[in-house]
């Protein structure tokens, strides 16, 4: 419900603190004090907000967070990390959850480096979760060649499973020229 304060509460921010120097421009103007507790009022404020923004974990921040823990099992080699966070009914195109396993558990000991990019996550337009846009690079090896990959987009999109957290249930991988290509190839 107040996803909306602490999920980007930079404005939060801005308009006690412009609020505050109005108030301290006003105790210099005009000599009086009093105008310094409207000022100590807006500090409790954003200390309050300060305190909310860092307690409270909102689901776009926990989307955040999981697509995080996606990249760090990436860099560690780790698939079963990754499939973690992959709902059973995932669907890429072609790619099942099976399949996914299976190309994560052959492929990924091949990467030696990835590089992650920009990452937005925003709610998706249908309501039903969470729509996470990455730009990411892998430098690995394929049979005995180093090679590295082109920047690539992918597109993952969770909602929330029956027990309560968020999974990916599908994703899609955009290559430089903006052509899906279905992954792990």
């Amino acid at each position: 419900m107040w996803d909306w304060l602490v999920d980007e509460p930079t404005w939060a921010y801005w308009i006690p603190a412009c609020v505050g120097i109005l108030l301290l421009l006003l105790t210099a103007y005009t000599q009086r004090a009093v105008y310094l507790l409207g000022v100590l009022a807006l500090a409790a404020v954003m200390g309050l907000v300060a305190l909310a923004d860092y307690l409270v974990v909102t689901d776009r921040e926990h989307v955040v967070h999981l697509v995080q823990d996606i990249v760090a099992a990436a860099q560690q080699q780790h698939a079963d990390g990754i499939l973690n966070h992959v709902a059973d009914d995932f669907r890429s195109g072609p790619i099942d959850r099976a399949l996914l396993a299976r190309e994560l558990h052959q492929h990924l000991p091949r990467v030696t480096r990835v590089r992650p990019g920009k990452l937005v996550v925003e709610k998706a337009s249908d309501s039903s979760g969470f729509l996470a846009q990455l730009n990411i690079a892998f430098t690995g090896t394929y049979d005995g060649q180093v090679g590295e990959s082109a920047p690539l987009l992918i597109e993952m999109r969770f909602r929330r499973s029956p027990n309560g957290q968020y999974q990916m249930y599908t994703a899609e991988v955009f290559d430089a020229l903006g052509k899906i290509r279905y992954w792990p190839r």
